[in-house]
């Protein structure tokens, strides 16, 4: 004996979730292959953020490489307060290399560090000063005193 049907119901073929065809799974799995891999393209083509991170993730960042053993010049360091920051108080420092007064006409290097880094950055953990103290200013013959780019307008 067949239960009776309430008014309405579909039948029971129809009732059934239906199933995922072949094709559509084939195409969906494709989609995403391709979505991912666009942005891993884009994110290490730094238009999106995150290559460090997905690097070292990764393993391809590699070994850091190591400090040179020459002991870096003298630096001078300070403060001021930044208007564009509104006020903060932003932290600079300046490395010489050996040898070098701070009234000497030299090459100027800007580094910048990241967001929860600060000034000390660049020469604490990368070894800028020590870099420096490396350079051969008879053997750098594009570099040029700041004060001549200065001076040339």
């Amino acid at each position: 004996m067949a239960c009776p049907r309430r008014a309405g119901a579909s039948p029971p073929s129809t009732r059934m979730a239906r199933m995922v065809s072949r094709r559509t799974l084939l195409g969906a799995t494709a989609g995403s292959l391709v979505t991912g891999a666009a942005c891993l393209g884009l994110i290490e083509a730094a238009v999106l953020p995150g290559r460090a991170p997905l690097r070292r993730t990764l393993g391809m960042d590699g070994p850091d490489t190591p400090l040179p053993d020459t002991e870096g010049g003298p630096s001078v360091a300070g403060e001021f307060g930044s208007a564009a920051r509104g006020g903060k108080t932003v932290r600079w420092r300046a490395a010489y290399p050996p040898g070098m007064v701070a009234s000497a006409q030299l090459p100027v290097v800007i580094a910048l560090h990241a967001e929860d880094g600060d000034h000390r950055f660049p020469f604490d953990t990368l070894g800028a000063d020590r870099y420096l103290a490396e350079v051969d200013p008879d053997d750098q013959p594009h570099l040029y005193p700041c004060r001549s780019l200065l001076d040339a307008g």
